[in-house]
């Protein structure tokens, strides 16, 4: 588990998140970062209900 300091908690979550994504790109992968109202707001965009299940 990782300790998030809770005094500079998003600057503590940057710097997990880089961590995270070192190494798939060391290993030259694609990295997505996303957030979870961007993922939202992709959803409600879909226009028909077959895009949004294929969408889920």
């Amino acid at each position: 588990m990782l300790a998030v300091d809770e005094r500079d908690g998003a600057a503590s979550n940057a710097l997990i998140l880089k961590n995270a994504a070192r190494q798939p790109m060391v290993r030259d992968h694609t990295i997505h970062h996303a957030t979870a109202s961007g993922l939202l707001a992709g959803l409600a965009a879909q226009d028909s209900s077959a895009a949004l299940a294929r969408r889920l």
